[in-house]
């Protein structure tokens, strides 16, 4: 069975080609940037040798559909897309690679016969809601509330993918992701909130000091190999009831966040103030919270790692690093 990884050379799908790669899978890459340095440190040189890597843009729709028919694929995991600050400084181009290469994806899988169709989507899609709505954002009844051109493709991309299954039976498993943590990250995308949570976790685990604003803003977290096992995880379990799953491991205020840090290691220096929440654009904004009952029942998935153990490993990515005692 022959496995197409969309974005395959990027943050959450290089995790993706790495674990598929490891169970011994044929995966194929299609990345518009080639190999990149955060691929090459995931994934590792004997993996790079054995991935088939294609240079090329998902919403091409002739040259993604010959990509499907020439290596025989079965089944494609969908995580190229266009990120936040630059689809807001290019809508256009977001709007082509983001929608007309998820439209792509769909058709490729209903007029070859595919087997599934595995995708990322983000809590950006919901947005501002919490404003408005207290209780927990489900799955396929979310409401939404787009702020950003990033958040509007993703909405497009969740009503297509029930429409596909409802019109044409394709099958797919979407995975609505909160804030997502790891290292190493995207080093294009500095200024991304995973950027600047990277460069917070660094100074963290260093002992650099460093300042959060908003003690009471609150967000979901998950940790980024956790979110390429549930792309795994979802490409063999049976089709579900459900198409746009939420997927995170809890959600923490930044009075809480602080707390795990300095347990995690008690020599950090952070220091937590008041004010507007300085790892976010926005004043007030908290995150929803996530009703994660369905991708736990329907197809028996959960994290493996609680905030604190993946805050350890990012610290200690950083010490090791640094030649620091690891924690």
């Amino acid at each position: 069975m022959a496995y197409l990884v969309t974005g395959g050379m990027g943050y959450i799908g290089s995790r993706i080609v790495r674990d598929l790669m490891n169970s011994g899978k044929e995966v194929v890459c299609l990345d518009s940037a080639g190999i990149t340095p955060l691929a090459a440190e995931v994934i590792g040189k004997e993996g790079l040798e054995k991935v088939k890597i294609i240079t090329g843009d998902v919403s091409n729709t002739v040259p993604f559909f010959h990509v499907i028919w020439e290596h025989g694929i079965d089944l494609i995991i969908h995580t190229a897309y266009i990120m936040t600050r630059r689809s807001d400084l290019e809508p256009e181009y977001a709007l082509r690679v983001n929608c007309m290469g998820m439209i792509n994806v769909l058709e490729a899988v209903r007029l070859f016969g595919l087997k599934r169709v595995v995708g990322t989507s983000a809590m950006a899609a919901v947005g501002h809601v919490r404003d408005l709505y207290r209780e927990p954002i489900g799955d396929d009844d979310a409401i939404y509330m787009p702020d950003s051109m990033y958040g509007a493709t993703k909405v497009l991309n969740e009503y297509m993918v029930k429409l596909y299954f409802e019109k044409f039976g394709v099958d797919s498993i979407g995975l609505r992701l909160p804030r997502v943590i790891g290292v190493p990250f995207d080093i294009s995308q500095p200024q991304g909130v995973v950027g600047k949570f990277s460069e917070f976790s660094r100074k963290a685990a260093l002992n650099i000091p460093v300042t959060i604003k908003g003690p009471d803003f609150v967000t979901s977290y998950i940790y980024v190999d956790d979110v390429a096992d549930a792309h795994v995880k979802a490409c063999d379990v049976p089709t579900t009831k459900t198409r746009v799953f939420n997927a995170c491991e809890g959600e923490y205020s930044n009075q809480q966040l602080v707390d795990i840090i300095r347990k995690v290691n008690p020599e950090t220096q952070v220091r937590l103030e008041e004010g507007i929440n300085s790892l976010t654009r926005s004043v007030d904004y908290r995150v929803p919270t996530m009703d994660t009952t369905g991708i736990r029942t329907e197809f028996g998935w959960q994290p493996k790692h609680s905030l604190e153990e993946a805050l350890r490993k990012i610290f200690n990515y950083f010490r090791r690093q640094a030649g620091m005692a690891l924690l």
